[in-house]
């Protein structure tokens, strides 16, 4: 009887979505062990709970804050009341994303893999999920309000995110966000607070699938940082000071550390043959992006982006390659610490990578170090004339 109970109240979803939720979407439950912020003090011990979709037979995406504190990690299909142990094969903290890995060919055997698709404004999503400590798959629908680029609070990295209205309540992080049956974005986060309504996101599917790109060659390199600051080209003043006509749309690069071919006063005016706009905003297959950063993201490590630059009134190409990643600190795997002088490193072992990284935590204040209070969570890349 509980068995043709289950059977029928699966077929409302599965006529709604082309998603087959029942072997797609799935429970994570985690046994964690919480980095307090201080390495000497006692990791606290809990549970968590996320949810995740299948990407091919055996893996499963979900986001990185629901499992990167994890000591023990397990995944359930909708309706089974067995759990299959789950690894962590590839995490990606600065884009908020992980991949995990099922052992069991039985886990293969009942899941199926979900297709991708993009989203545009104003089109009607459903989030799907396990919000709070309920054991049932739960549905909330509204459409995508807007696209933009946000800092993820996870890594504190400067990413692409959709804002939603449809509700996104704990325990929904890490689930798919559907649009024609199709999954368009992965539920991430809100926005809290009595002067807020239904400010919901979700990562977009142009960086998940970056992100399995790279997890596909077994080792993350994160997402391109811009590496450099610029001034809009809004000011009707500052274009006359430049000597800039109508025709001539772009920004003003300031500051261009990471790029030797850059100048301080260039004038960025195309990135990959797309046209800036003054404020920096950039149109994609007809969709307004609001900062050409756009291109960067959708680039790895070692990939070349072209240029168009007006320096000194002359029109020049310039082809830069993208060597920085967004430095961000992990968020597990803590290893050990040391204090010198009031300087407080410890050590992590990144998940994708067999390389320990030391980090300049944090400074506790004495007259010895002083003026360096304020540094933390800083990677420590040369020490005296050693290379780290």
């Amino acid at each position: 009887m509980n068995r043709f109970f289950f059977l029928i109240t699966a077929l409302f979803p599965l006529f709604l979505f082309s998603i087959n939720v029942d072997k797609s979407v799935v429970k994570v439950e985690t046994h964690l062990q919480m980095y307090t912020g201080e390495p000497w003090e006692s990791s606290s011990i809990g549970r968590g709970m996320a949810s995740g979709f299948v990407v091919a037979s055996n893996q499963v995406v979900t986001n990185a804050h629901g499992v990167s504190h994890a000591t023990h990690i397990r995944v359930k299909l909708p309706g089974s009341t067995k759990s299959y142990p789950a690894i962590i094969k590839v995490i990606g903290d600065d884009c908020d994303l992980a991949l995990l890995q099922v052992d069991d060919p039985e886990f293969a055997r009942y899941s199926e893999p979900v297709s991708f698709a993009e989203v545009q404004d104003g089109d009607e999503v459903t989030v799907i999920g396990f919000p709070l400590p309920y054991h049932t798959l739960s549905y909330t629908k509204g459409i995508v309000s807007s696209s933009y680029h946000k800092v993820y609070q996870h890594s504190g990295a400067y990413l692409s995110a959709i804002q939603i209205d449809a509700a996104v309540n704990m325990g929904n992080s890490g689930g798919p966000v559907v649009h024609h049956g199709k999954v368009v974005g992965v539920a991430f986060g809100k926005i809290g607070g009595l002067a807020v309504d239904n400010i919901c996101f979700m990562i977009p599917t142009s960086l998940v699938k970056h992100f399995l790109r790279e997890a596909s060659q077994g080792k993350y390199q994160g997402f391109p940082r811009l590496g450099m600051t610029f001034q809009p080209l809004i000011h009707p003043d500052l274009r006359r000071y430049l000597d800039l006509n109508d025709e001539t749309t772009g920004v003003m690069i300031v500051d261009a550390a990471d790029y030797e071919e850059l100048q301080e006063g260039d004038i960025l005016t195309r990135i990959d043959d797309i046209p800036l706009n003054n404020d920096g905003s950039i149109y994609v297959d007809g969709a307004r992006k609001d900062l050409f950063f756009y291109v960067f993201l959708q680039k790895h490590l070692g990939d070349t982006v072209k240029l168009q630059i007006l320096r000194n009134q002359i029109r020049k190409d310039l082809h830069i390659s993208i060597h920085q990643a967004f430095n961000h600190t992990p968020s597990h795997a803590r290893l050990s610490y040391y204090i010198y002088a009031g300087l407080v490193f410890d050590s992590f072992q990144d998940a994708n990578d067999a390389k320990d990284t030391l980090y300049l935590r944090k400074v506790l204040a004495h007259p010895v170090n002083v003026g360096y209070q304020d540094l933390q969570n800083c990677e420590v890349v040369k020490i005296g004339s050693k290379q780290e």
